[in-house]
C-alpha cells in the first residue's frame, strides 16, 4: 500500500514538472513571474518554467503593430457605424476653451518587460 501511494505521488510530481513545458512562437517574448515578481524574458522557441502556482509565463507579441482610437470608433468592417466618443474627445485647453480632439495612435511593443509590468 506505501509503495502504491509512494507511485502515485512520483507520477502526479512528474506530471506537475512537465505541465510547465511551453512554447514561444516567432515574434514573441515570453515573460516569466514567479509569485507576480518579474524573473526573466524568454525567446522564441521550447522554454520551461516551474509550474503553477509557483512562476506563470504571459506570451507577448512584440511585432505587432497595436493601435488605439481616441475620440472615436470606426467601424472596422463591422456592422456598427463610425461614431464620436464625447467622454474621450472633448478636452478643455489651458485658456478654457473646449476642442474637440480624434486621434489615432500607432505603437509597437519593444520592451516586453515594460508593457507586461
Amino acid at each position: 500500500m506505501k509503495g502504491i501511494s509512494t507511485i502515485v505521488i512520483a507520477i502526479g510530481l512528474i506530471i506537475w514538472a512537465f505541465s510547465g513545458i511551453y512554447t514561444v512562437d516567432e515574434g514573441n517574448h515570453g515573460v516569466e513571474t514567479r509569485f507576480g515578481q518579474f524573473i526573466g524574458i524568454t525567446q522564441a522557441g521550447l522554454n520551461w518554467h516551474i509550474p503553477a502556482p509557483i512562476e506563470q509565463v504571459t506570451i507577448v507579441n512584440v511585432k505587432q503593430q497595436r493601435f488605439i482610437e481616441v475620440g472615436y470608433r470606426s467601424a472596422m468592417g463591422n456592422d456598427q457605424a463610425t461614431g464620436s466618443v464625447l467622454k474621450e474627445s472633448l478636452m478643455l485647453t489651458k485658456d478654457e476653451n473646449y476642442v474637440d480632439v480624434r486621434l489615432a495612435v500607432q505603437y509597437q511593443v519593444k520592451d516586453a518587460k515594460q508593457f507586461f509590468v
